[in-house]
C-alpha cells in the first residue's frame, strides 16, 4: 500500500470519528470476551457474588444459615456491591458481574481519554490502556476496585481543574467527590489523591500554596481515614503487619500485572511490541509535568507495600493505570504520524481482543466440568471447596481458585472457605461461628486438609478440583460414608451422607 493510500486510510479511520466515540466503539469490542465463558475468568468474582447472595438472604425465613452471619456495611469499598444489589433482581449475579465489569472497562477507557485531553494529549491514545483491562485486577476479580478505577481518574481531572482556578465551590465539590471515591474504594481514593497532589506541583508556586489549595479536602480525608480505621478495628485479620515485598522482581512482574500473561518474557515482549511503534511514531514530550502521573504509577508499582491492613495485592492493582499514564508523555507531531499511531493502536486493540477471546475459550473448557457438578447439587446446602488446581493455562491469576463458590450465588447455600471468614466485607461470620476451614493456608494448600481438624462433617457437599481422584485419602477420618456423586473434567462432587440426613449444625 502506498504512503498516500495509507495516510488517507488512517485519516478516514480515525479523524472522521469523534475521539471519544472511537474509543467507545473500540471499547465495546474489547469487552466482548468477558461474555464468552459461562462464568467470568475472575478469581474473586464468585466470592463477591456470594457475599451479595448471603446479604440479600439474611432476613429471609427460608435461609437456614442466618444465625451464622452478620451484615457489615461500614466498609470503604461499596460501589461494586451496590451494582450487584441493583442488578441481581433483574439479571442474576453471574450476568450482573459480567455487565458491571464490562461497563467498568469501557468507563476506564473513556476516563483515560478525559485525562489525556486535560493534559492536551490526543484522547484516542487511551487505547494504550487496552492490554491492562484484562490484567491483574481483572483476573483476580477485584470487582469493587475495578468499578472505582474510572471514578478515581475523573477525580484527578476535577482536582487539576480546581488547582488551576481554585474557588470555594470547586473546593467543596472536590471534597465531596473524594469522599464519594473513598466509599467506592479506599485504595482508589488514596491513589487518586496522591496523583492529583503530585500533578498539582506544576500548578502552584510553593508548598504553602499547595497546602492551602488542598485545605478543602484535607479535613475530609482525615475524617475518612479515622472512620476506615475504626470500621476495621474489630476484625482481627486487619491488624496483620504490613508486607512490603520490595525487590528487583517487581519490574519484570509489572509487565505480567499489566497484561495478565503468565510468562514474564512473553509479557515483556507483548507490551514492548505494543508500545514501541507508538513511541517511534510520536516521540516524547520534553515538559516534565507530563511525566508526573507516569512517575506516580512507577513509584506505586515498585515501592508500595504488597499488603496493608490485610488487604493483599495493593500495588499490583494499579498496573492498568501505567500505560494510559505513559500515553501522557507522548508528543503530538504532525497529524499524519498521529493518525498512523492511532491506526496501530486500534489494530493492536483488536488483535489483543482476539487473543483474549481465545484465552476465554480455553478458560471455558477448563471450567466446563463445574457446570455438570453444579447441576447435581441440591440448593441451600453447606459446601466445602478443596481446589488443588486453581491456576489456568492462559491466565496469570488463580482464576479457578473460588470457582465452587458460584454455588452460593446461584443456589443460595454457603460455601467455605469464604470471604465472610476474615475479609473486610459486607457479610461476616458471627463471633463463635467461624468454621475451621477459614485458614488461607487451606485455601491455597488443600493438601493440608484434615477431616476431623477442619470439621468437614458439617458440610453436605465437598467439591474437589483435581486432575486425579483424591477421595480415598481426603476422607479417611470420616465416621460416615462420603460418596462420589459426580465427576467431569477434573471436577469431583462428594456427598457426606450423614450431613444430607440432618439439618445444618451451628456452634
Amino acid at each position: 500500500m502506498s504512503s498516500g493510500l495509507l495516510e488517507r486510510f488512517a485519516r478516514t479511520a480515525t479523524t472522521s470519528l469523534n475521539p471519544y466515540l472511537l474509543v467507545a466503539i473500540v471499547g465495546l469490542v474489547v469487552v466482548l470476551p468477558v461474555w464468552i465463558p459461562t462464568f467470568p475468568a475472575m478469581c474473586d468474582a464468585p466470592q463477591h457474588s456470594s457475599q451479595m447472595a448471603i446479604f440479600l438472604q439474611l432476613d429471609h425465613p427460608g435461609f437456614a444459615y442466618s444465625q451464622l452471619f452478620v451484615r457489615h456495611t461500614n466498609i470503604p469499598n461499596l460501589e461494586g456491591y451496590a451494582f450487584l444489589y441493583l442488578l441481581d433482581p433483574l439479571i442474576g449475579l453471574v450476568a450482573a458481574c459480567k455487565l458491571i465489569i464490562s461497563a467498568a472497562m469501557l468507563a476506564f477507557l473513556l476516563a483515560c481519554s478525559w485525562l489525556l485531553a486535560e493534559f492536551e494529549c490526543d484522547p484516542r491514545l487511551a487505547l494504550l490502556a487496552v492490554p491492562g483491562l484484562y490484567g491483574f485486577p481483572f483476573q483476580w476479580g477485584f470487582l469493587c476496585f475495578l468499578t472505582a478505577a474510572p471514578i478515581g481518574i475523573c477525580f484527578v481531572v476535577l482536582a487539576l481543574r480546581y488547582f488551576r482556578t481554585p474557588s470555594l465551590l470547586r473546593g467543596v465539590t472536590l471534597a465531596l467527590a473524594w469522599l464519594f471515591v473513598f466509599f467506592c474504594h479506599a485504595l482508589t481514593a488514596s491513589f487518586a489523591a496522591g496523583m492529583a497532589a503530585a500533578c498539582a506541583l506544576y500548578a502552584v508556586k510553593s508548598v504553602r500554596q499547595l497546602a492551602l489549595r488542598w485545605l478543602p479536602i484535607l479535613g475530609t480525608m482525615a475524617v475518612a481515614g479515622l472512620w476506615w480505621v475504626h470500621s476495621i478495628s474489630s476484625i482481627p485479620v486487619s491488624h496483620s503487619p504490613i508486607e512490603w515485598n520490595v525487590d528487583f522482581d517487581r519490574f519484570a512482574q509489572l509487565y505480567v500485572n499489566i497484561s495478565g500473561v503468565p510468562s514474564d518474557l512473553i509479557a515483556v515482549a507483548l507490551i514492548m511490541g505494543f508500545v514501541v511503534p507508538v513511541v517511534v511514531l510520536l516521540g516524547m514530550r520534553r515538559q516534565w509535568r507530563y511525566y508526573i502521573p507516569f512517575a506516580v504509577c512507577l513509584v506505586v508499582s515498585l515501592l508500595v507495600p504488597h499488603c496493608i491492613f490485610a488487604v493483599d495485592a495493593v500495588y499490583q492493582r494499579f498496573a492498568p493505570f501505567v500505560l494510559p499514564c505513559f500515553a501522557l508523555i507522548l508528543a503530538r507531531p504532525n497529524s499524519r504520524r498521529e493518525n498512523l499511531a492511532i491506526v496501530w493502536l486500534v489494530a493492536i486493540a483488536l488483535v489483543w481482543t482476539g487473543g483474549m477471546a481465545w484465552r476465554m475459550t480455553v478458560f471455558q473448557r477448563e471450567g466446563s466440568g463445574w457446570s455438570t457438578i453444579l447441576r447435581q447439587m441440591a440448593p441451600g446446602q453447606r459446601v466445602l471447596s478443596l481446589n488443588f488446581s486453581h491456576n489456568s493455562e492462559v491466565f496469570s491469576g488463580a482464576v479457578l481458585l473460588h470457582f465452587p463458590v458460584w454455588y452460593s450465588a446461584l443456589k443460595g447455600g454457603v460455601v467455605d472457605p469464604s470471604f465472610a471468614c476474615d475479609n473486610v466485607d459486607i457479610v461476616l461470620y458471627r463471633p463463635g461461628t467461624l468454621p475451621e476451614v477459614c485458614s488461607a493456608d487451606l485455601e491455597f494448600y488443600p493438601e493440608r486438609f484434615n477431616w476431623q481438624q477442619n470439621e468437614a462433617w458439617r458440610y453436605r457437599y465437598i467439591v474437589v478440583h483435581s486432575p486425579v481422584e483424591r477421595g480415598a485419602t481426603l476422607f479417611t477420618g470420616s465416621e460416615f460414608p462420603v460418596v462420589l456423586r459426580a465427576h467431569d473434567a477434573g471436577w469431583w462432587l462428594y456427598e457426606n451422607t450423614a450431613a444430607s440426613l440432618s439439618p445444618p449444625v451451628y456452634r
